[in-house]
């Protein structure tokens, strides 16, 4: 089956919807200016019948929860926007990343047809791989998962590194693309999540790759970097080197492993009382001491990962997200084990620095990147593919 670029309708505001385990997250955003504007922003809390360990449990609540954050998002416009797209995370995700080189016959210039072709055929190869790293974690065959996104992250003529190969010429063409794939049953029930809100939806995207995006266009793309998201059930780590995603996974570990090592020493504190601690640094030495633990066994994941499937990758910019690292008592741990783990030279930023936005607001805001983005390659019909622009496999 080939890759098809996302049906896009001809709007000037749209709505950037985070679908968190514990809260959903909205931006309505304008285009119409130049330089784009934010007209909204709500973060509506989940049910927690609603998501179990990070899967959506209740498809007609989640998509209710959505709703209220949209109306709440759009109070200060005329209407809500028609126009949504949708992050969604999940710590069933496998990716692959695959680089391959074509050899082309012919010196005519490349067109866009050309380039999908050559997507089409590393389908079978790249479910190949992931077919039994998937039966190994989830015990599913590859009949059962299904490829969700291909994101071309690299593109090489003749050794010459571009970022639109249409229109150019050259023999050799090296192609990196990652893909991610999820099991059928989860990215359906995400769609039919999408289609019960009533709304054109731009795309689905998942969640690991707006951050990417983000770097790229705060200009820290061409750092030899490492993400390290931390949500509620599961983390994900993404490296990148010379402007290319070259690692991605997802692991089951996440912020509520915290929540439920303090709710057993403190037993005089709710999840609630616990959750709202986290995010507000509100920590004396004793507490401080579980995150401390906490974060050493993220990092021996971590530092395990890099050293065993990412060949020892050395970074020297590491940047994260997520509410555990909202405030700065967090953040002085985290730096000091990293120092110690590397050197002083490593950076550590937190996304929400980066955007200078509240860390409820860096999703919706790199997901409206995209959208943007996927917006300029309708109205330009000689810039068909970009890095990081998503496909949807139908």
């Amino acid at each position: 089956m080939a890759f098809h670029l996302s049906h896009i309708h001809d709007y000037d505001r749209f709505a950037a919807v985070d679908i968190g385990s514990s809260r959903v997250r909205t931006w309505v955003y304008s285009i119409e200016s130049l330089e784009g504007e934010l007209l909204g922003f709500s973060s509506v809390r989940q049910n927690r019948k609603n998501m179990l360990a990070g899967s959506i449990a209740d498809m007609r609540w989640v998509a209710l929860t959505i709703e209220r954050s949209l109306i709440q998002a759009s109070q200060k416009i005329d209407e809500i926007p028609s126009d949504v797209i949708l992050g969604f995370s999940s710590s069933q995700i496998i990716s692959d990343v695959v680089t391959t080189q074509y050899i082309r016959k012919s010196w005519e210039p490349i067109t866009m047809r050309e380039i999908d072709t050559m997507v089409k055929k590393i389908e079978k190869s790249s479910f190949d791989r992931v077919r039994t790293k998937a039966k190994n974690i989830f015990g599913i065959t590859h009949d059962d998962l299904k490829l969700i996104s291909s994101t071309i992250t690299s593109i090489e003529i003749d050794g010459k590194t571009v970022t639109n190969p249409i229109w150019f010429t050259g023999t050799k063409v090296r192609l990196s693309l990652l893909n991610l794939f999820a099991p059928a049953s989860e990215f359906n029930i995400v769609r039919s999540v999408a289609a019960h809100i009533g709304k054109n939806i731009i795309s689905l995207i998942p969640i690991p790759l707006v951050y990417p995006k983000i770097l790229e266009k705060h200009d820290y793309i061409d750092r030899k970097s490492c993400v390290i998201d931390m949500g509620l059930h599961h983390t994900t780590v993404i490296c990148i080197e010379d402007n290319q995603i070259i690692a991605l996974e997802t692991f089951p570990i996440g912020t509520e492993m915290l929540m439920e090592w303090l709710a057993r020493e403190y037993s005089d504190l709710t999840l609630l009382q616990i959750e709202h601690m986290i995010a507000n640094d509100e920590y004396h030495d004793a507490r401080l001491m579980w995150v401390k633990g906490f974060l050493e066994y993220i990092l021996d994941t971590f530092h395990a990962y890099l050293r065993e499937d990412v060949w020892d990758f050395q970074f020297d910019s590491l940047f994260v997200h997520g509410s555990i690292f909202s405030g700065d008592k967090i953040m002085d741990v985290l730096r000091s084990l990293i120092i110690d783990a590397y050197s002083s030279k490593v950076r550590i930023m937190r996304f929400a620095d980066i955007v200078d936005a509240p860390a409820d607001e860096v999703v919706p805001y790199g997901l409206s990147l995209i959208a943007t983005e996927l917006l300029m390659v309708k109205k330009d019909p000689l810039v068909r593919i970009l890095r990081y622009v998503l496909y949807n496999y139908e």
